[in-house]
This record gives structure tokens, sequence and C-alpha cells, in this order.
């Protein structure tokens, strides 16, 4: 019985996603001038991540790293404090080359994105030790190519055209259908059948 009920249930499945094919999916088409606008009129939303220049240090304790932390919200010198109280001068890392934040934990994200140049972030654990980072500068994320995007545009304008063709076909439906209630069926469906 389990198997039958799984093939009717596929069964039925099967009919809808061929009805929907034939019916809604074959008539949606694509023109490049329609990739083209979309593309223009969206731009942002294919904008890639801020990049930062920013400068690390790395303490081997938290006591340490949190009273660099309080020196540095006071107004003192990233550099100076830094080479003083760091241990091993190895853990000063100065990347002068833009690097995007998706390659670091969400929180450090979004909280180096709140920071304005020269400001420094609180100390984060790592398996080494505890970062701090001081932020040099920072710069828009570039705008991806078209030819780049163009998979998660056709995704949105099929999605777009799909409800669109959708809407009609249930229009038709309902207009060329006479709607009929199973009182008893639904209520037993929903347990509210009298006995």
């Amino acid at each position: 019985p389990s198997v039958v009920r799984r093939l009717a249930t596929d069964r039925d499945s099967m009919l809808i996603e061929i009805y929907l094919r034939e019916t809604v999916v074959s008539k949606i088409v694509f023109n490049h001038q329609e990739f083209d606008q979309y593309y223009r009129g969206h731009q942002e939303e294919f904008r890639e991540t801020n990049e930062y220049i920013l400068k690390q240090a790395l303490f081997s304790r938290k006591e340490l790293a949190d009273s660099v932390v309080v020196l540095l919200e006071d107004g003192a010198d990233f550099d100076f404090v830094v080479n003083k109280y760091v241990e091993d001068k190895l853990n000063l890392i100065e990347k002068d080359q833009w690097v995007s934040l998706g390659s670091f934990p969400q929180q450090i994200q979004t909280d180096l994105a709140n920071l304005t140049i020269g400001k420094t972030s609180k100390a984060y654990p790592t398996t080494e030790g505890w970062l701090v980072f001081k932020v040099k500068d920072r710069r828009s994320g570039k705008i991806k190519a078209q030819s780049d995007v163009e998979p998660q545009i056709r995704q949105v304008m099929f999605q777009k055209k799909f409800d669109e063709q959708m809407d009609k076909v249930l229009a038709t439906l309902k207009v060329n259908s006479e709607i009929v209630f199973f009182n008893e069926a639904i209520d037993s469906y929903f347990g509210t059948a009298k006995p």
C-alpha cells in the first residue's frame, strides 16, 4: 500500500510538472535587451563587497590585547602601542594590498565595515591569539561585469516571468472552471466531521 500511495503521489507531481512545463515554462522567453536593461537598473545589487587595507597585530594573551585596545581607544598611536606591547614582531601584519572582508568571520566583517579610516577594532580570538585591526583605507567594491552575473539575472527574470505566466494560467482556469466543495471530505480532512 505504501508503494501504491508513493506512486500516486509521484505521478501527481510529474503531471503537475509536465503541465507547468507545457503551459507556463514553454511561454517564457528572454532577449538580450531585457538582460541589459535589468543589469543597468540593478547594478548596486551586483557590487562586490568593500575592500580594505588593514594593519593587524596578534597578541598571545586576552588581557594584553584588551589593554592595547583601551590605549588605542584613548587615542594612542597604533604603531607605537603595538610595537611596544606585541611580544613577537612577526605578529605585526601590514597588508598594503586591498582585501575583501569576505574571508573574515561575519562578526569581524560587520565590525570592520562600521569602522572609519584610522580607527581600530576590539580584540578578536583566533587559534594563534588575539587579533586587533586598524583600518588604513577603504574603497567601494567593484560592480561585477554583466557577463559574470547573467546566470543570476536569468534566475530573477525567469522567476518574475514564471509568476506572471502562472497568474495568467490560473486566471484562465478560474474563469473556465466550476468550483465544487466536498464538505464531508473537507470536514474529515480537518477532523471536524460529525460522527
